[in-house]
């Protein structure tokens, strides 16, 4: 069978929602993709060689073993205005860019890293489509504000200003610029590097420019975060506030916060790795 990275799905996916047999075209899909197996790690190594040195049909075979995320990704985002085949559609094309960046010397899953350029095209497409619940771009708005005067407020002053400052120059209350920028934080967290690879979570990159946009820092996301927060257990989700200025305009360092839960900074640390791994699995849509 020949999948159609030709875009024989976006046609298909056209027709039927006009035909109103989106239905049946989705069973007829899912069972095209159903017999694709899985990649094993030193199979996506292998065809990561062969893609970057230009192989089409590895190329074909990363995208066709994947096909699968895309559909758990865009079950996720199926709104009553939005058929899923549409969002189908737009995570395929996200795929496909994964599949043409991916680096296996980057040390990380590619179903992981694709995971993050599916949603981003996924998200896209909702924020275009009229027919769609647009996403709340409240917080970045306040961030985009807030940072113009704070590097205003810097020059002025020679030297950082509190968050109070910025509040009383910006009219938005000092607990919504703490919590926009605790957002921006954590979300940057989720996609830093945290040590070696467990293969459990996403091992992002120090290299920016393999990102999807900077990863997919936008209103959704944060607002996303803020839902996940709320699955950890107590203790991570205490010293994530703690640690990224939910609690406080200043963040905890770990010796202060062992300091405050009568601990030791390792063991903090150790609380704070668990606790993002967690975010990371819950921001990728993989679970």
């Amino acid at each position: 069978m020949e999948f159609a990275l030709n875009c024989e799905e976006v046609r298909m996916s056209k027709t039927a929602t006009a035909a109103g047999t989106t239905g049946s075209a989705l069973e007829r899909y899912f069972s095209q993709i159903r017999s694709k197996p899985v990649l094993n790690r030193s199979e996506e190594i292998d065809l990561s060689q062969r893609v970057l040195s230009g192989d089409e049909m590895a190329r074909q075979r990363f995208i066709e073993s994947n096909l699968k995320l895309v559909v758990r990704i865009a079950k996720t985002y199926v709104q009553s205005s939005v058929n899923l085949l549409d969002l189908i559609q737009e995570g395929n094309i996200g795929l496909i860019r994964a599949a043409a960046k991916y680096d296996y010397r980057k040390n990380t899953k590619f179903s992981t890293y694709a995971a993050l350029w599916i949603r981003q095209s996924i998200i896209r497409f909702l924020n275009s489509n009229r027919r769609a619940v647009p996403i709340p771009h409240r917080k970045e708005m306040v961030l985009y504000h807030a940072k113009k005067e704070l590097e205003d407020m810097t020059q002025v002053l020679k030297r950082k200003p509190t968050t109070k400052e910025v509040a009383e120059r910006t009219s938005i209350s000092a607990e919504e610029l703490t919590n926009a920028f605790a957002s921006e934080r954590i979300v940057c967290s989720l996609h830093s590097t945290t040590g070696a690879g467990t293969g459990e979570v996403i091992d992002t990159y120090k290299d920016f420019s393999y990102s999807p946009e900077r990863l997919v820092i936008d209103a959704n996301t944060k607002e996303e975060i803020a839902s996940s927060l709320r699955k950890l257990k107590e203790e991570e989700r205490q010293v994530l506030l703690y640690r990224y200025c939910f609690k406080s305009p200043e963040k905890y360092t770990l010796r202060s916060l062992a300091s405050k839960f009568g601990v030791s900074p390792e063991c903090i640390r150790q609380i704070e790795r668990r606790a993002l791994g967690k975010l990371r699995i819950y921001a990728s849509g993989l679970q």
